[in-house]
């Protein structure tokens, strides 16, 4: 690893690399990490040419290729396998396997929202239908112009939407 001590910020272009911070250890190798995923092709090409490793990787395994090509960075992408990043297909192949894995489950969650959303739509319309068919059987009961036989049709009726309501 290459060190820098006795600083207190540090910039490349724009981008504030690091500053001061007890907690923090500074390399060239993370800058090198946070260049590649911010898409800094101009300074990755300067840490490269201080000779910091282009395959270098966190600990968490990913290369400063994986960070690239994670946030879109064709640039830097291009740049770290022209200067010899070791290209594992299989790790990419995983990664954009747990990447679809997540889109499907993100696509099946919004989907459930859809239909959620629709089903309630549906109880709203049938308790509105059902409220109608209510006064429409009380308003012709009170005015004694329903038959017996109307009025248990009607009544059928009701409990065939408050089925439906409670499905």
């Amino acid at each position: 690893f290459m060190r820098l001590t006795g600083i207190f910020r540090l910039q490349i272009g724009a981008i504030t690399v690091f500053e001061e911070n007890e907690n923090k250890s500074f390399t060239f190798e993370s800058a090198f990490l946070e260049s590649s995923q911010c898409g800094d092709d101009e300074a990755v090409q300067f840490l490269l040419g201080l000779g910091v490793n282009v395959n270098y990787s966190n600990s968490e395994g990913q290369s400063a290729l994986i960070l690239a090509s994670e946030a879109g960075q064709d640039k830097v992408v291009r740049t770290l396998i022209s200067a010899g990043a070791e290209v594992h297909l299989d790790g990419y192949k995983e990664m954009m396997q747990q990447r679809s894995e997540k889109e499907q489950l993100q696509m099946q969650v919004e989907e459930l929202k859809t239909a959620n959303e629709d089903s309630e739509m549906k109880l709203l319309e049938l308790e509105a239908l059902l409220n109608d068919r209510k006064l429409n059987i009380e308003g012709k009961f009170s005015s004694k112009q329903s038959t017996e036989k109307e009025l248990a049709r009607q009544r059928a009726e009701i409990e065939d939407f408050q089925k439906k309501l409670n499905r």
